[in-house]
This record gives structure tokens, sequence and C-alpha cells, in this order.
């Protein structure tokens, strides 16, 4: 994170500071996802500001916890966070500079003198205990909710789990998916698949731009994999937005067959539909609405093959969407769970016998995958599991979750038919 210049090297801008104050100030008014609400601003320097202030998140509480004797106003916890997150990231060789800049911003954004004098001693008070600075600095389970550490310990292993807490702190690599390899990015060990590096930007936007990439984490192929698409089939992509799973399945199937790529209505919905415009109209179908709401008959009949990529908490790609660790809560995970197994055994309903059903998630978790899987085995006689893929980040190298191939024999439960429960 280059937000703040060296000593002496100019005067720094407030304007990506104030706008990322508006954003932390958006996010804690009403917890919506920070991909919506970087979406809503244009990107700017802003947007790497809030990155790494939620990277820090729990490490600037822990800081913060013990000086705050009741909640300060947005504008002024927002600048604390900023405040900190800069000094976390470039060390406290820095902090009388990052201080300064912080106070004359607050000041450009109206604050009053009293809160100036607040923000001002506040944050000087915290960057003086430099020993514990220096140990929430070095302890990668410092930057996590204590629940999420503490069940990944129980689940990984105490250095599984650092390594996982090491992982999500970096910035995520940047794959594209391109079907040659183009001389502006990196070769990587998955088929087509290319890394980004930062002096390869600007070619790198300018192919997303022009169709002829798409960004897209390695994971995202395993269920594809697993699904297997061919020419001539009829598959459902559900829960499909942004589109990149309906892409690669599109690719796969040669403009024969036909897709059909299901989301409810939302601006997820608009970026399946910006996403998959160049697809052939005669072999391709976009339908806005839920999974629950929408019957067999309205998508035509039952797929050879439907990909269901459910809602979860994802714990898997924490490394990309910061903001998770910070909205999610352990009682979410039961949550999830059941919403999971009801998509699943709704969509199940749309297999032709025969046929194959992938499950996936960006979950890392075990009640969101192998549970959910077993539980819908128990209750769908006939069904079998054929094969299982579970993504650890740091030694996969690319985001987290699950993928599971399940399939239907002859002679068993008729479509959208589910035992009682």
């Amino acid at each position: 994170m280059k937000s703040f210049p060296e000593t002496g090297k100019g005067t720094p801008s407030m304007d990506g500071w104030k706008g990322a104050v508006a954003l932390l100030v958006a996010f804690e008014r009403g917890r919506e996802h920070l991909d919506d609400l970087l979406e809503k601003h244009p990107p700017g320097h802003d947007h790497g500001l809030v990155m790494e202030t939620f990277r820090q998140w729990f490490r600037i509480d822990r800081l913060l916890q013990e000086r705050l004797r009741k909640p300060p106003r947005p504008r002024v916890r927002a600048l604390l966070r900023l405040a900190l997150a800069e000094v976390l990231w470039h060390g406290l060789d820095r902090a009388a500079a990052v201080v300064h800049h912080t106070v004359e911003c607050g000041r450009g954004l109206g604050l009053s003198p009293m809160e100036l004098r607040f923000l001002n001693g506040v944050l000087r008070a915290v960057v003086r205990e430099e020993a514990r600075f220096a140990q929430l600095r070095a302890d990668p389970a410092a930057a996590m909710p204590d629940w999420l550490w503490q069940r990944w310990c129980r689940r990984f292993g105490h250095e599984r789990a650092r390594e996982l807490c090491r992982w999500n702190e970096r910035m995520p690599p940047w794959y594209v998916r391109m079907t040659e390899h183009p001389l502006w990015a990196e070769a990587t060990p998955f088929v087509g698949f290319y890394r980004v590096r930062g002096r390869q930007a600007q070619a790198a936007l300018a192919a997303l731009a022009g169709g002829k990439a798409y960004a897209q984490d390695p994971f995202a192929a395993i269920p594809v994999d697993l699904l297997d698409p061919r020419p001539g089939e009829t598959i459902h992509d559900y829960c499909a937005a942004p589109g990149g799973k309906s892409r690669e399945i599109a690719y796969r199937m040669k403009g024969q067959g036909r897709l059909l790529a299901l989301d409810r209505p939302g601006p997820r919905s608009h970026r399946l539909e910006q996403n998959l415009r160049h697809l052939d109209p005669a072999c391709f179908l976009q339908i806005r609405s839920s999974l629950e709401a929408v019957t067999l008959q309205q998508l035509g009949g039952p797929a050879n093959g439907v990909l269901l990529d459910v809602p979860c908490s994802n714990t898997g790609v924490i490394a990309r969407r910061p903001d998770v660790k910070v909205r999610l809560r352990e009682g979410d995970l039961a949550a999830f769970a059941e919403l999971q197994l009801t998509l699943l055994e709704k969509a199940a309903g749309h297999v032709r016998t025969g046929g194959r059903l992938v499950y996936s998630t960006c979950s890392l978790e075990e009640e969101e995958n192998e549970s959910v899987v077993d539980r819908f085995l128990r209750r769908n006689k006939g069904w079998v599991l054929r094969e299982r893929r579970l993504s650890f980040p740091p030694e996969a190298g690319h985001d987290g979750g699950g993928a599971f191939l399940l399939t239907r024999a002859e002679g068993h439960q008729k479509f959208g038919e589910n035992p009682p429960r």
C-alpha cells in the first residue's frame, strides 16, 4: 500500500483519505459488502487504503480497545482506523508523519477542535506503546476474530492456521483467464490462468476491457472441471453471477447445446449480463430469479449437468474480500448450511437421470462443505458422491473452498421431489 508519500517528497493529497473515510463510514452504517461499496465509488487510491484497513481491522481494534471509553463519531473512527492501518503497514518510524496527516485530513473534513485533539491524542498514545504494537504486528492471528482463529486451529492445526492467516494478509495474486499465453503476463501452474504483476497492469486492463481476458481465480475452474460440460448438452449454472464459471462452461460447450445462467435480480445479475453479452442467444439464456422461487417448467426442463455455487461464509476468499472477517459471525455458519442444503435439494430435482450435479462453495468450513453433502446424501437416496476437491489457499496458491461431484442413478426420486424433513 503506497498511500503516504515519503518525507520531503511533496504534500500528501487528502482526496484518497477523504474517499476512504466515506467508504468506511458507509460500511459501518449499513454493513454492506465491500465489493458492492467499491463498485459504487470510482476506482482510485482510496480503494487500496480501504482494503488494507480491513486487513488490519482486528489489530486496530486491539490497539484501540483500551483507549476508547465510548465509540467516537463515524468519521473520527474511520480516521483512526486509516491512520493505524498506515502505521501497521509502514512501521513506527513513519508514525509521527501519519498522525500529522490524519489530523490535517480531519481538519479538512470539518471535525471540531475537540475531535481533532481527541484524534491526535489517541493516535500518539497508541503508537507510544511500541512493544504492544510490535507484538500485534508480528502475530498473524491478531488480524483475525478470535472465534475464527480458534476454529481454524481446531480444524487445521495451529501452524496451518497461522499460514492461512498470513495468506489472508497479503494482497492476493491477480490472475486472468485467457485461451493463449499473453506476452504481458506470467505463466502459472494452472492451465489457462496467467498472473499479472503491477508493471503489467495497463496491458491487463486493456485486455479485460476488450473482452480478451477475464479476471478469475484458478479455484473457479475446479467446479467446472468436475461438471465437465460437453458440446450439445443442457447445462444449468445456478447462483451464476458474476459469470466467470458460466464463461468457462460456454467455452467448453463450443456454442453447441444450451446454457442457462440463473441468479436473483440485482447488481450481481447486471454484472452477469455484461460478462456474458457475447454469447450466442440461441445457446444461452439468463434468468433473473432465485433458485428457491423458480420452477423446473420455467427452466425448460431438466439438465444434463447443474453447477450450484452456493451463497456461503466466504472464508476461503478473505484475502480477496477482507471485510468477510468483519461481517461474519460464528452463528452465521449454521444458517448458511441450512440454506445450502435447501438449494442443493432444489438443484438436484433439476438433473436428468444419469446427470451430474456439482456443489461448490468458497468456504473452508466443514459445516458448509462435507456436512451439507453428507446430509444431502442421507436424505436423498440414489445420489452418489463421485469426487470431492477441497482447496486450502496457502497450499493451493489460490482461493479456497470445496467442490463436490454428485450423480443420480436411474430408478430413483422424480424431479423436484424431496423426502420429508
